[in-house]
């Protein structure tokens, strides 16, 4: 294990992986209490199709590692990327009702959800749920663009671009420049969105 998590360290995939199936080859019983790691170590490493399944076991055998939170964003990326927004939907509530106060979970959740245009209303609730559990101006400010994301996703312009004033609000131009800077432009994605459909609705397209 000690060799595996070197190689992993030092970004030697091939070796590390194969360390890792070595741990869980040569110890079927667990004696030595290094299964769990090993395990998740297998699933992250590996990058066939082998990969969610062994992660998916993991998370099942033992969903207490610091681990399974990493493994469970893995999966839900993979069903989203797959077409299988309702499977995604399963796995974070499972999670949230062991993990209630998760919010950068609910956030990634959320994210997912707008980037694919599926389960809007399930993501608008995760990212209000991340939105109260944010520890601080900068986190809930990086929630408030997922929401407003999620808003501009379900064709409410002028929603999302108040909710990323509020978000640009809590910033600290100078503290927080690479943040506020991505929620300025997106806010101006938002603005210039609105004043699209405000051309088209009233009959003057905007050129």
């Amino acid at each position: 294990l000690i060799a595996a998590n070197y190689y992993a360290q030092h970004n030697d995939r091939p070796k590390a992986l194969d360390a890792y199936k070595k741990v869980v080859e040569y110890d079927p019983g667990d004696k030595l209490g290094q299964e769990e790691e090993a395990i998740y170590g297998i699933g992250f490493l590996s990058n066939d199709s082998t990969q969610f399944s062994t992660l998916e076991s993991a998370l099942q055998q033992f969903p207490k590692r610091e681990e399974a939170q990493e493994a469970t964003m893995v999966l839900i990326m993979h069903e989203f990327d797959t077409d299988h927004p309702d499977d995604a939907v399963r796995r974070i509530d499972r999670w949230a009702m062991s993990h209630p106060e998760d919010g950068s979970t609910f956030n990634y959740f959320a994210w997912q959800a707008a980037e694919h245009s599926a389960v809007l209303d399930k993501a608008m609730e995760y990212a209000k749920r991340s939105i109260e559990l944010a520890p601080s101006n900068s986190e809930k400010a990086g929630d408030m663009d997922t929401k407003a994301e999620v808003l501009f996703r379900k064709g409410k312009n002028a929603e999302a671009s108040k909710v990323e004033s509020d978000a640009i609000a809590l910033l600290d131009p100078a503290k927080d420049k690479k943040l506020y800077v991505e929620l300025t432009n997106q806010k101006l994605k938002f603005d210039n969105a609105s004043g699209n459909s405000a051309d088209s609705q009233s009959g003057h397209p905007n050129n």
